[in-house]
């Protein structure tokens, strides 16, 4: 995408983490899958509990469920209205 680093964690045009594939661990560089920090990331759980609550985490066994109960209440996540 032509992105100029400026800081870590810095703003960038396009972002994409790879949470799962098909409950392969990979640890080489990029990608890592599963993402890391995914077990610390509501705003990523809460979509795949909703999308795939069946999954689960294939580095520990944990299941998306028991993953978000472990997190502090907040911050907290809420569902988008849809345009129309």
């Amino acid at each position: 995408m032509g992105r100029t680093p400026t800081f870590a964690n810095g703003p960038r045009e396009i972002d994409v983490d790879v949470l799962d594939f098909g409950g392969r661990v990979r640890d080489a560089s990029d990608p890592v899958v599963p993402h890391p920090r995914l077990n610390r990331r509501r705003f990523a759980l809460a979509p795949l509990a909703e999308i795939n609550p069946t999954w689960r985490d294939p580095r520990t066994g944990r299941s998306v469920a028991e993953l978000l109960a472990a997190l502090p209440a907040r911050p907290r996540v809420r569902k988008l209205r849809r345009a129309r």
